[in-house]
């Protein structure tokens, strides 16, 4: 085999490796990993936010940063404060339509 033709190989298994161990380490997150990121996602846009909060998320939210706190997870417990001041019906991430 030639050396080029090897080295794309071993590249390609390389990059395939590195994205499988992204996702697994993306599935051994905490449960409570999920409802913090999905808050963090609907940010990105008004009607994100909305649904995310006229479906129960805000309560999901609390639940997800009180097992991140009970857990130890400092990091969650912090992303999930920082999604649930700007998702607040007080924060000014979702303005009110007139």
């Amino acid at each position: 085999m030639h050396r080029s033709s090897l080295k794309t190989r071993l590249e390609t298994v390389g990059r395939n490796l590195w994205r499988r161990l992204g996702r697994t380490r993306h599935l051994a997150a905490p449960p409570y990993a999920g409802v913090i990121r999905e808050a963090e996602r609907c940010q990105a846009t008004t009607a994100h936010a909305r649904r995310f909060c006229e479906t129960g998320g805000l309560e999901r939210l609390e639940q997800a940063i009180e097992a991140a706190e009970a857990d130890g997870h400092d990091e969650w417990a912090r992303r999930g404060r920082v999604a649930r001041r700007a998702l607040s019906p007080r924060g000014t991430t979702i303005p009110d339509d007139e």
